[in-house]
């Protein structure tokens, strides 16, 4: 649980402010301080209402973390989603352009589902999280999409990139589309260090770099312009 406002949060205070004073805000929006995705702060234009993702950095957090979990298949090892991810959207994606393969193809015998629970040392962890480690996969920007597709619109990205649309331009604003360098990080994830069973394998979406920036910025900065937004 995240304490105050850290950096992502007073970015997001921020731009609510300014849709707030230009009366862009649909009637009754509340601000809240969660993390994660969803709409942010919500705008209007033209009378209807668009949805908006607010990162004061697209680099630093972690997108559409999904656990994977591990099966014997005769002698080799597998892998699957987890039940609760197996039917989204961006696991089916993950799917369909090889994810699986890949991780199969590796050859991971994992600890944790091989040996029993109460077995797991804290060596067995270690291996399996160096193991099972990887930065390497690169994945189209189309991931990010497909991850917001159904949670936002748009995303006004902080730092002097300015706002883009993430699949389309619903609003006809004359935003660019979004466009990133992603890779999708495999890790092995303690959720505590009270023993050495509790842990998990996850595919984690990340952003290393945004490609371009865009001529519309809600912050109006110097070198772009605030984007034709009429409520």
């Amino acid at each position: 649980m995240v304490k105050g406002d850290n950096k992502g949060h007073a970015y997001e205070k921020k731009i609510f402010k300014i849709l707030k004073e230009k009366q862009l805000l649909p009637h009754g929006t509340k601000k809240g301080a969660g993390s994660g995705p969803g709409t942010d702060a919500p705008f209007l234009h033209k009378k209807k209402e668009y949805r908006l993702e607010v990162k004061n950095s697209v680099t630093a957090p972690d997108y559409g973390q999904k656990r994977l979990i591990p099966y014997q298949d005769g002698k080799k090892w597998r892998w699957n989603w987890a039940p609760k991810v197996i039917d989204e959207k961006i696991t089916k994606y993950y799917t369909r352009i090889g994810v699986l393969d890949y991780l199969d193809k590796k050859n991971i015998i994992p600890n944790k589902y091989r040996k029993k629970d109460g077995k797991l040392t804290l060596r067995d962890v270690k291996d399996d999280q160096k193991n099972f480690e990887d930065k390497t996969y690169t994945i189209s920007n189309d991931a990010f999409v497909k991850f917001y597709e159904d949670k936002a619109d748009y995303v006004q990205v902080g730092k002097g990139y300015g706002l883009f649309h993430i699949k389309e331009d619903k609003a006809k604003i004359g935003t660019e589309r979004f466009n990133g360098k992603f890779i999708l990080r495999f890790r092995a994830k303690r959720h505590t260090t009270k023993n050495n069973y509790n842990y998990s394998f996850f595919a984690v979406l990340k952003c290393k770099e945004v490609l371009r920036r865009s001529r519309y910025n809600l912050e109006e900065d110097l070198n772009n312009d605030f984007p034709p937004i009429k409520p």
